[in-house]
């Protein structure tokens, strides 16, 4: 895409009244983006703001062909899946565009347009005509210019094919070469190289704003606010935690059912710990001399809400608590909601006197709370012996650093440092070992169901330390003699 040259607002006043004039509309003829103004106005807005995030985590387009998939195929899949998923979405925005098409046209462009000569001004747009065509029907007649605006169910090939050869095609070179182009667009200098008069302006009135800005997301504030640019939730929540917990549960009862369950009810869990992190920031913001808050914490909106947390946990759990009724031998819908809601209550109770208290007395809380993650699913699904071992080295080798980090008041990056996935390697051989050594002690047979799930979570722990242990191997060394 070729440079566009910055103009002024000055330079308006110098356009041939007799020439073509065309015009962008998103932040030019008209002050907002109209995909993510539409986008806005669905409702319910919750469900709406949840689909566009699961979009924009999930990046569906990736898969598709062509180069830009970002340009080409991102707003068309997220307004086609909200049009199809919230189909009074269109009939709703043609009501609301009676407002917002005056409210937001630029009065800047207005003596351009009304100098032109009739049929002599056109927008050129890669929003969506039906989204768009509500706004300018809302001005009066003299103020529409015509419309040249991407369908909606070609719109990836109405952006592939550039607005340059769709301007051209509607208007005839020799016109296009004669006209004036006024946009903000950076991606349209092929545009401005092909006219007489290219006015390539950034109009400060103008407003970008995503759609829902401050709708609650799920895990929005544990990766955006909380651990900003740490990947937590891949990271930690999934490739640690949630693996983890399938080689704990999904042994004893192997089912599609099952691995559903557990995810489900991780994805709950996690939801009402997310509260945790919030309230502790809210609370060091309020009551400590040196709270440790990210600049995210000052920087963005929070875009929690403690209601909808609770809301989206409790229904996950009720999601996974029903599933779980297909794995044999596990409580019905009723006791087992009862256990879980009593589990996230406990979760909160527990979080609610951590956060309140001085930091070194939250040492021994924060061992309670990682147990509650890692134990919960045992209240609706068989924990095996053999996976205590497992249980037990993990919750040792996350206390430890905390530990470190709180009893010596290290800072959390040197505390954090240490090499606690090869520790709990260490941990788990030790405990693997003590508990090999009472069976044989005690006579007791060893089951190979028992000995397959420890082998299977040592190999896990040993695979997610490798790094660790090859950095270990290469700096040990034995003392030389003084």
């Amino acid at each position: 895409m070729e440079q566009a040259v910055a103009a002024t607002a000055g330079d308006l006043e110098t356009v041939d009244a007799e020439a073509p004039l065309i015009l962008d509309f998103d932040e030019t003829f008209w002050l907002r983006n109209s995909t993510e103004a539409f986008l806005d106005s669905v409702r319910p807005a919750w469900p709406a703001a949840l689909l566009l995030a699961f979009l924009d985590l999930a990046r569906p387009w990736r898969l598709l062909p062509g180069p830009e998939k970002d340009h080409v195929w991102r707003d068309w899949l997220r307004v086609l899946c909200v049009v199809v998923l919230f189909p009074w979405s269109l009939g709703r925005w043609r009501q609301i565009a009676r407002t917002l098409g005056p409210q937001w046209r630029n009065p800047a462009l207005a003596p351009l347009v009304s100098r032109a000569p009739a049929g002599g001004t056109w927008i050129v747009t890669n929003g969506f005509r039906p989204i768009v065509e509500p706004l300018l029907d809302a001005l009066p007649p003299a103020e529409r210019p015509t419309l040249l605006a991407s369908p909606l169910l070609g719109g990836f090939a109405w952006r592939r094919r550039g607005k340059r050869a769709v301007v051209e095609a509607a208007l005839g070179a020799d016109r296009l070469a004669a006209a004036t182009v006024v946009t903000d667009n950076d991606e349209d200098g092929d545009l401005l190289a092909a006219v007489r008069t290219p006015l390539h302006l950034k109009w400060p009135n103008a407003r970008y704003e995503p759609a829902h800005p401050n709708a609650y997301l799920p895990f929005y504030y544990m990766e955006r606010i909380k651990r900003p640019r740490q990947g937590h939730l891949k990271s930690v929540v999934l490739a640690d935690e949630l693996i983890l917990l399938l080689v704990v549960y999904l042994w004893a009862s192997p089912s599609l059912a099952a691995l559903a369950a557990i995810v489900v009810l991780h994805a709950s869990f996690w939801v009402i710990y997310e509260t945790l992190y919030v309230e502790n920031d809210r609370v060091a913001a309020e009551r400590e001399a040196d709270p440790r808050l990210s600049r995210a914490y000052h920087e963005s909106q929070h875009r929690f809400s403690e209601p909808l947390a609770w809301l989206t946990g409790l229904g996950l759990g009720l999601l996974g608590v029903t599933i779980v009724q297909f794995v044999p031998n596990t409580p019905g819908i009723v006791a087992g909601m009862a256990l879980w809601t009593a589990l996230l209550a406990g979760l909160r109770a527990i979080a609610f006197v951590y956060n309140h208290l001085d930091k070194t007395s939250r040492i021994p809380l924060y061992l309670v709370l990682q147990a509650c993650k890692l134990a919960g699913p045992a209240l609706l699904l068989p924990l095996p012996l053999a996976a205590l071992v497992l249980l037990a080295a993990h919750l040792a080798a996350l206390w430890l650093p905390y530990v470190a980090y709180r009893a010596t008041r290290s800072t959390v990056d040197n505390a954090w440092t240490i090499p606690f996935r090869l520790y709990r390697l260490v941990f788990a051989l030790v405990l693997a070992g003590l508990w090999l050594l009472a069976l044989w002690s005690t006579g007791t047979t060893v089951e190979l169901a028992a000995m397959g799930q420890l082998a299977l979570g040592l190999a896990f722990f040993a695979l997610k330390a490798r790094h660790e242990i090859k950095a270990f191997a290469a700096h040990a060394h034995w003392l030389d003699r003084r």
